[in-house]
């Protein structure tokens, strides 16, 4: 009716939600911190090669199970931050426009991928709420809440979005998929 409504800025929902993920995050990275370790420490003493991991512990100056949790911990970071944009959004922007153009949706890869960075960053609001109870519960729970809310939000959102029958609603489980694989 030629009245503009108000909207959020994608990036700017993004870079709040990141910010929020990264702020969780750091709030329980010393839970994250003690598992890991204890998880790699107990793989490394049965690995056959022992005068190997010495002298890469050397090398580092740091017990190895120390070293794959901190490189670890830093790659989860950095996913949580720009590279997000490149590895989650960009695909998953593609794909929704790829998959429901052979449906015949006729969208604008400019809109998918919009409503990539939307559901992004509600995928990482959510996940910034919830980690800080998750982590320190259990860690299967913290992994199952990450898991459920990528497969769910984006199903919830596309109805919103994209038509509501069961082969549009798989193609966007599949775009979803296809971006984190």
């Amino acid at each position: 009716s030629g009245k503009q409504r108000p909207y959020v800025n994608p990036l700017t929902c993004f870079f709040l939600a990141a910010t929020l993920q990264l702020l969780a995050f750091w709030n329980v990275s010393s839970v994250f911190r003690s598992q890991m370790r204890d998880q790699f420490a107990a793989q490394l003493a049965t690995s056959p090669n022992q005068d190997g991991l010495r002298r890469a512990e050397q090398l580092l100056g740091e017990p190895m199970a120390d070293a794959l949790v901190g490189s670890y911990l830093a790659a989860v970071t950095q996913g949580y931050t720009y590279a997000a944009l490149l590895f989650f959004v960009f695909p998953f922007g593609f794909m929704l426009w790829f998959l429901h153009g052979v449906l015949g949706e006729r969208f604008r890869f400019g809109e998918t991928l919009v409503f990539a960075l939307f559901i992004f960053s509600l995928m990482l609001f959510y996940c910034a709420a919830f980690t800080p109870l998750t982590a320190r519960v259990h860690p299967a729970l913290h992994v199952t809440m990450a898991v459920g809310v990528y497969l769910v939000v984006p199903q919830i959102a596309h109805g919103q979005f994209f038509r509501r029958t069961w082969i549009s609603r798989l193609m966007t489980a599949i775009a979803t998929m296809i971006a984190w694989g």
